[in-house]
């Protein structure tokens, strides 16, 4: 297991705020958070397991920001509540592969016509290899992209984009979820780590309905490209809610050619602007919802409205968590049992996966 004991970073970068995040204390501390979260949205003795640890070094998703300072290229993670760019030489959360990348990249962004203050670029390990997906604040020049496909065979990968726009597929990035093989498109989401994405199903598995009928449907509400989906598709019915159209077509593809075409339906909807009302749910044998980091906002009080049996919630933010725990409190959920994940080793943020019956 690696640790950032050695990394120069800490409390600098907005990435590791602690010297040693697998320190007694630190683990009991990073399990308060979601105890406390809880306990703020009134369930006053909630049934949390043991946390979950994280490995070092097994994040396979980075998300870098660039900027150039007096011409020459910042390249790492956003120091604590900043815009400043701190330029790192290594991150020890990262794969080693994508650590390997910081450099070469650096020196990529700083040949970039397209490059002139600002940049970001998002390094993904899939099963098909490493995907990076660029984003620039100028339009990129014939140059820059044969400057990318040289990159993308120099360092064997994958695929290489500019935000939505491929510029070189050389394998085809997959996900696998289940018997689904998911076509990623590029820039979507994917849990950090696998390691984080198994305890995750794996928990919501576990807190499924036992002995579902038949003909029982399941609602995933802010689905992506489907990671879990392919695993829930074996237990039920699944109807899929998705913001993004090129997620819901990359799972859609994936469930035709697996032949699951009458086990998981999908729908494009955005469900901060049109949530999916209270009676609409009320038909499904459970909820289960992965909202981003602020939450499930006006999606909750549906979702609390509803009466549905079973809310699974996978969350990132035990803030928003303590918000949206506390509506479905007020309409008579009782906690059942929650799971605290540290897939973010070294960070104040915590992942969890909590179920909540209808009293």
């Amino acid at each position: 297991m690696r640790t950032p004991t050695a990394c120069p970073y800490v409390g600098v970068c907005g990435g590791c705020t602690v010297a040693n995040p697998f320190d007694p204390g630190e683990l009991y501390a990073k399990r308060q958070l979601l105890n406390h979260a809880l306990q703020d949205a009134g369930f006053l003795d909630p049934n949390i397991t043991p946390l979950i640890t994280i490995p070092m070094g097994s994040r396979r998703r980075m998300d870098f920001a660039v900027a150039r300072v007096s011409g020459a290229i910042h390249f790492g993670l956003h120091a604590p509540r900043s815009h400043v760019v701190v330029n790192i030489r290594a991150c020890p959360l990262a794969d080693p592969r994508i650590e390997s990348l910081i450099g070469p990249l650096r020196a990529l962004f700083g040949q970039l016509n397209g490059m002139r203050r600002k940049g970001s670029v998002l390094v993904t390990i899939t099963e098909g290899g490493i995907d990076v997906c660029l984003g620039l604040d100028d339009e990129a020049t014939t140059e820059d992209r044969i400057r990318l496909v040289d990159f993308a065979q120099s360092y064997d990968l994958a695929r290489v984009s500019l935000v939505d726009d491929p510029i070189l597929i050389r394998r085809v990035p997959t996900h696998r979820s289940g018997s689904l093989s998911i076509k990623v498109p590029p820039g979507a989401f994917l849990q950090p780590s696998g390691e984080g994405e198994k305890a995750i199903v794996t928990s919501i598995v576990r807190f499924l309905p036992r002995r579902l009928p038949r003909k029982a449907r399941i609602a995933e509400l802010y689905a992506g490209v489907g990671s879990f989906t392919g695993v829930l598709a074996q237990y039920a019915k699944i109807q899929t809610f998705e913001g993004s159209k090129a997620a819901t077509a990359a799972l859609e593809h994936a469930v035709r050619d697996a032949g699951l075409a009458g086990m998981v339906t999908s729908e494009v909807r955005d469900l901060t602007r049109r949530p999916v009302m209270a009676d609409e749910l009320s038909s499904f044998a459970a909820v289960i919802l992965d909202p981003p980091f602020g939450g499930a906002g006006a999606q909750i009080t549906q979702i609390a409205a509803s009466g549905v049996g079973r809310v699974i919630y996978v969350s990132c933010n035990p803030k928003t968590l303590a918000r949206d725990a506390r509506a479905l409190r007020r309409s008579g959920y009782v906690l059942i049992e929650a799971v605290p994940i540290d897939q973010f080793p070294g960070s104040e943020h915590l992942e969890a996966v909590v179920s909540f019956d209808k009293n």
